[in-house]
């Protein structure tokens, strides 16, 4: 049988505040140790009150604002007792959770408000490109429930599957499809694991919704491909030629995203090689993953027609940051050039007569995998080159590969 848990709030007379108030802090009780919690925020704030005022409202009939806090008091109390009941196994640590991670409790517990709050977080975590997906979803979903916040509960499979037609119909993917309903299995997952909801209410897994995989339809680019962009003659000092070398040097570097090209430093660059991490993974992978790309003569000599000077340890590669940017603007200039050189390769790819001019500036990256697999180069050390394997893994492989031999490998994609 589970200890008692009690719970209260109580006015703090161990520390006064301006004008003879004192806070306000919830109490609990358990296992004969009692901790003291802020209230999480409210429109009531600040709790804040002298002792007189604080009899009144906990002993007396008040008037006015003083009414207010005692009804505000009363739910808040409510909400505590369905917080505690609703923890099987009671901790002042997952109690605390309830409070502080997502400051959800049964009375906000609305797919609006996890949202936003889980807009807020990535944000403080300058995930910025997170964030904007997250909020997009909010907008999304704002629309479809005619800018009702529906319950938690109100989720169901059916309902999944009705915004999915509904998204549909308003003309978005399939790929969009699937992309905003794993964020929301992710919260889902997340609610769980903190002990916000029952797993009972999960809508998701086998038998239940699935969201769906949007499959890219790629076309291949060959070697004669990459030849006929390098004949290509952009004029010098021009973004045609800035944005038309930065695809190539994706294509030249293990098809590195433009994000973390943006990112690279002189200090990456050791010797013969570029050791990075990608900014993708950098959260998500507890072990860190080093990515070893080699210079070859043509990647060296991109970096020396547009790198920027001096070539110090700490001033990026290429002049697309400058280190005062936050994680949005990040995004956001990243974004822009990523839009730029799409639009410049696919002037390149039409006026050189290539059979695909659909091209963009992921492609690269697509372009280094095939050609590489064409070329009869491991599928180990692709996927490595790409940042797709473990530690563990990448050690068993390129034990076998010397310097030399990535050499021979990164040439023979010219």
């Amino acid at each position: 049988m589970r200890s008692k848990v009690t719970h209260s709030l109580w006015l703090d007379t161990r520390r006064e505040l301006q004008m003879s108030k004192f806070p306000v802090k919830i109490r609990i009780t358990f296992q004969r140790k009692t901790k003291y919690f802020a209230i999480p925020p409210n429109k009531y704030d600040p709790w804040q009150f002298t002792e007189l005022e604080w009899e009144v409202i906990t002993k007396g009939q008040p008037r006015g604002i003083l009414r207010d806090y005692q009804l505000e008091k009363a739910r808040i109390e409510a909400d505590l007792r369905d917080t505690i009941n609703s923890i099987t196994n009671f901790s002042y640590e997952r109690f605390e959770a309830r409070l502080t991670k997502g400051g959800h409790t049964s009375g906000n517990l609305t797919l609006f408000k996890i949202l936003e709050k889980r807009i807020q977080t990535y944000a403080a975590q300058e995930r910025a490109g997170t964030a904007a997906i997250a909020l997009s979803i909010l907008n999304s979903l704002k629309l479809f429930f005619k800018e009702r916040d529906p319950e938690i509960f109100e989720i169901t499979v059916k309902k999944l599957k009705e915004y999915e037609g509904w998204m549909l119909k308003k003309g978005n993917s399939l790929a969009t499809v699937g992309m905003y309903t794993r964020e929301l299995r992710v919260m889902f997952n997340d609610l769980i694991k903190d002990e916000l909801i029952s797993r009972d209410l999960y809508p998701f897994g086998n038998g239940n919704y699935q969201p769906p995989k949007g499959k890219k339809v790629k076309s291949a680019l060959y070697k004669s491909d990459i030849h006929k962009i390098l004949e290509y003659q952009p004029a010098k000092g021009t973004k045609e030629s800035f944005c038309r070398d930065l695809w190539i040097f994706s294509y030249l570097c293990n098809g590195m995203n433009l994000k973390d090209i943006a990112h690279l430093k002189y200090g990456n660059i050791r010797e013969r090689f570029i050791y990075f991490k990608r900014e993708k993974t950098a959260r998500s992978n507890r072990t860190e993953k080093i990515i070893t790309v080699p210079i070859t003569d043509m990647a060296q000599q991109i970096i020396d027609r547009h790198g920027t000077k001096p070539t110090q340890h700490s001033n990026y590669i290429f002049p697309i940051l400058d280190g005062t940017e936050n994680a949005d603007l990040i995004r956001r200039k990243v974004g822009t050039l990523n839009g730029l050189i799409s639009d410049i390769i696919q002037r390149i790819a039409k006026a050189q007569n290539l059979k695909n001019i659909n091209i963009t500036a992921n492609s690269a990256r697509d372009a280094f995998a095939t050609i590489s697999a064409y070329q009869g180069r491991p599928l180990s050390d692709i996927s490595e080159s790409l940042g797709h394997s473990s530690i563990t893994v990448t050690q068993h492989y390129l034990a076998g590969f010397t310097d030399e031999d990535k050499f021979d490998w990164q040439n023979k994609l010219i």
